[in-house]
């Protein structure tokens, strides 16, 4: 640059033209490293914290919404592969993930957490803060004073008093953050996990197709059996009529012919009797075991919601 002014020039449009472009960041679960549940709502609290602070500084912050979305967290947060943590990234359209953990051990606390970089999964920026005097909301001030000095952002007095371990103390920070952790298990509770199918009711509309031809079939088949059995006693007459004449061999022989016709026209007639019995059958069985079956799933679908809400109401 100090050869050629063009390229010290060319620097600083470049310098110009990334000022007001702010990183975007994904603030993931942090990870509860001593499993106690009762430390979950400094997890929940220093994730809701870092999503507000963040944009005080220059970050843009993808929605909790969003991420939610793209990962099923668990209570004890989530620890991502690279890849992993790349793809899901990528997904967010963040530039970085901020991951870390919280660990408590009597009056002693401490957070780590890094800052990935989506593009070649590596990380960015580490630290740790740590306070032994179980001060929490101090130790919150602390990570959010040393992310924002090592972005090059030094934080003015209105913006440390603006952030978010500022406004309100340590029991009501954490009674709010269990108010908000049971609100989340209880939407766990009552959103589906899954869409189940009822049992198929195909055995039901085939019998009533069953039901509707078999009846068509009886009263085609039994209406040609009475006139082919008309036809043939007809014939019959004729022939008794005519004696020995040769029209006789004739009256005979269309006799047979009718009454041929008249037990196919009556087999077929009382097969359709069948269907339709059958199918018949199967709806009334189905309309008195069926229905009872299906009261029984709804009345336990009911006194699970019932719970459910239940323990909403109690809330």
């Amino acid at each position: 640059m100090r050869e050629d002014p063009a390229y010290a020039r060319l620097f600083d449009d470049l310098k110009n033209e990334f000022t007001d472009v702010a990183a975007t960041v994904a603030v993931m679960p942090f990870v509860n490293v001593a499993g106690n549940p009762d430390d979950l709502w400094m997890v929940r609290g220093l994730v809701e914290t870092l999503s507000a602070d963040l944009p005080k500084m220059g970050f843009t912050v993808v929605e909790r919404d969003r991420l939610d979305a793209l990962l099923q967290e668990d209570e004890r947060g989530q620890v991502l592969s690279p890849d992993t943590t790349r793809a899901l990234g990528q997904k967010a359209g963040a530039d970085f993930l901020l991951l870390g953990s919280v660990l408590r051990e009597g009056e002693h606390l401490r957070i780590d957490a890094r800052f990935v970089d989506v593009r070649t999964g590596v990380i960015a920026f580490s630290t740790t803060v740590e306070d032994r005097r179980g001060d929490y909301m101090a130790l919150l001030q602390g990570l959010s004073v040393m992310i924002a000095e090592r972005f090059n952002a030094k934080l003015s007095e209105a913006t440390l008093a603006s952030l978010s371990s500022k406004k309100m103390s340590k029991a009501d920070f954490e009674k709010y953050m269990r108010q908000e952790l049971s609100k989340d298990r209880l939407k766990a509770s009552m959103r589906p996990t899954s869409v189940k199918r009822g049992p198929s009711r195909a055995p039901f509309w085939v019998a009533v197709a069953g039901a509707i031809v078999g009846t068509g079939v009886a009263v085609t088949g039994l209406v040609l059996a009475d006139r082919f059995s008309d036809q043939a006693a007809y014939n019959y007459a004729l022939g008794a009529v005519s004696g020995g004449t040769p029209a006789a061999v004739n009256y005979e022989e269309n006799r047979r012919i009718a009454a041929t016709n008249t037990t196919i026209a009556s087999a077929f007639g009382y097969s359709g009797v069948g269907v339709a019995a059958l199918s018949v059958a199967f709806l009334v069985y189905d309309e008195i075991v069926g229905n009872k079956a299906r009261a029984v799933r709804i009345d336990a679908t009911v006194n699970a919601q019932g719970g459910s809400l239940g323990v909403a109401g109690a809330f």
